[in-house]
């Protein structure tokens, strides 16, 4: 039977139709062209390597003799398996409905690479199915479930994916085949996650890099370290051991001489060096992931996304708002050109280029991405959602600035209900709540209750970041702001010094502003005039790199103007 013959109804003319029709039906007129052309190229593409791929593990064998039977076997397994996941996808993509269709690409996109097929040595490596011709079968139907499994969670049908793997793991347990076990549990704990099922998916994770390691299966090994790191890291805050974990999944990345394998692994400890404010050596680890991804054939151009996504978002942090700006851009033309517009992953990049817009007080802009964002997440993902909450509490501080406390403040109170729910009281996203919260009963002129918000914000952030992290430094700073207006002189200098102390390589307007303000408060006791003014032209020069703070910088000269050295000075 030739290789196009055993893609007969799996892809073909009937199964084209049957898939058309499944987007047409879930997305509509409006977006059915747009996601049917992207999904029918790229399975087309699929199928035509798929079809080359088997042709050359045939020649490779029996016409030029380069490889024995042995090595043939192993490649068509791998063949089979990912012919298998293509009849799973076409199968899901003929059943769409209207929320998962928009993750019609994204399924498709990831699909098993079929290079590793070519690959001898890691084929070679793998564990051999037992000689039992029907405990092959059974481990053959499981990868298929398993396959379905993957598939479901692609598509965030998170709840049945998990019913399903957990289905395959009691059954397969019995058989006792490492690597398959090891692949279970690695997606078991990924899907976990997905459904904020934190210290299980972590447990999970774990569990399936000791098995995955134990079999020699290294590549998945890497992907399921990289999976706990992120949970470890982003989920439950304990970033130490997020990376020790990141950086072996690096080392093992780096054994197994992949590519693709070390660019997921280092993105991963540039992340968790991210979340440790440790900005110099992330930024590194990012820019040689990217380098990685883009020498890397054929370019994994989500993955870039993925990359500058999180590249610019650190540069953000740090002031670098014109460099963010362009990564963001980047990566939102990339995910449209890849997805479509309506991709979960795009409302990713409007966000994020709604929080550079907001930096750069181009508020019209930021309101248009945040508003698009936000349309995109209620859409896909409900109101309740975390990616839903996070874009409406920028919202709710973009109508803050403007002045619309009304508007704001449902949004911000929802935020915090959702936030508390989804992480518990001691995480940084719920104390970013509680901070904006207190912004806005700063703005009402309710400061107790502003206090009384700020110091949840700050303990919270102490206890799940430890108390000397960078991240405390908005805290602090507001805490400093809200004592300098309660009267309470001493309580402001403490938590201004504090901020200085533990972000001393702040974004330079973040600085400047601790700064300036450290420096007007300092300026009423004599003995302290000439650090205040050391203080305040330190803000200067850094008001000076930055090109929106045109204002700022005209007010601390003048202050400066007004408040001159002593001649004794």
């Amino acid at each position: 039977e030739g290789a196009r013959e055993q893609l007969e109804g799996i892809w073909d003319e009937a199964s084209r139709d049957r898939v058309a029709q499944g987007i047409q039906r879930a997305a509509g007129a409006e977006l059915a062209d747009e996601i049917w052309a992207r999904v029918s190229g790229r399975l087309d593409d699929y199928a035509d390597a798929w079809v080359e791929g088997h042709r050359e593990a045939c020649e490779a064998t029996t016409i030029r003799a380069e490889q024995s039977a042995a090595v043939l076997d192993r490649r068509m397994a791998c063949l089979h398996r990912a012919r298998t996941a293509l009849r799973v996808d076409v199968e899901l993509l003929a059943a769409l409905d209207e929320h998962t269709v928009l993750r019609a690409v994204e399924l498709v996109d990831r699909l098993p690479m079929l290079d590793r097929c070519a690959d001898v040595d890691a084929l070679l490596a793998e564990v051999p199915l037992p000689d039992d011709p029907a405990a092959q079968a059974a481990i053959q139907s499981a990868h298929v479930r398993l396959a379905e499994a993957a598939s479901l969670h692609r598509l965030g049908r998170y709840a049945d994916a998990l019913e399903a793997v957990r289905l395959v793991e009691a059954e397969a347990e019995p058989l006792g085949h490492g690597p398959l076990l090891a692949e279970l549990a690695a997606q078991e704990g990924l899907t976990l996650e997905a459904l904020g099922r934190y210290e299980q998916a972590q447990i999970t994770l774990h569990r399936a890099v000791g098995q995955a390691v134990e079999q020699g299966s290294l590549g998945v090994a890497v992907g399921a370290i990289a999976d706990w790191a992120f949970v470890l890291d982003e989920r439950l805050s304990r970033s130490d051991e997020a990376l020790l974990a990141a950086e072996l999944g690096l080392r093992l990345a780096r054994r197994v001489g992949q590519p693709s394998l070390e660019a997921l692994a280092l993105g991963r400890v540039a992340s968790v060096l991210h979340t440790q404010g440790k900005w110099e050596e992330s930024e590194a680890a990012y820019r040689e992931t990217l380098a990685l991804l883009e020498a890397t054939e054929p370019v994994d151009v989500l993955r870039v996304a993925v990359v500058s996504n999180d590249l610019g978002a650190q540069l953000f942090e740090r002031g670098q708002v014109d460099e963010a700006l362009a990564l963001h851009r980047r990566a939102l033309e990339i995910r449209e050109h890849e997805l479509g517009s309506s991709h979960p992953y795009v409302g990713s990049s409007l966000t994020n280029l709604g929080n550079v817009h907001y930096a750069r007080r181009e508020h019209d802009e930021a309101q248009r991405y945040y508003e698009r964002a936000l349309a995109l997440y209620a859409r896909v993902y409900g109101p309740d959602h975390p990616l839903t909450t996070l874009t409406q509490g920028n919202y709710a501080a973009l109508l803050m600035v403007r002045g619309e406390l009304d508007r704001a403040d449902p949004l911000l109170r929802e935020v915090v209900r959702i936030k508390e729910r989804t992480y518990g009281p001691d995480h940084p996203e719920t104390a970013n709540a509680y901070n904006n919260l207190a912004r806005l009963e700063q703005e009402r002129g309710n400061l107790d209750l502003a206090h009384e918000h700020l110091q949840r914000s700050l303990r919270s952030l102490s206890t799940s970041l430890g108390p000397d992290h960078p991240q405390l430094r908005t805290a602090l700073q507001n805490l400093g702001s809200l004592a300098v207006e309660l009267g309470r002189r001493d309580e402001a200098i403490g938590h201004f010094e504090r901020a200085l102390a533990v972000f001393p390589d702040a974004p330079p307007e973040d600085l400047a502003d601790t700064k300036m303000a450290l420096a007007k408060i300092l300026w009423d006791d004599p003995s302290s005039r000439a650090r205040a003014r050391t203080l305040a032209e330190d803000a200067v020069l850094a008001y000076g790199q930055v090109e929106s703070a045109h204002q700022e910088l005209a007010d601390a000269e003048a202050w400066l103007h007004t408040h001159p050295r002593a001649e004794s000075e």
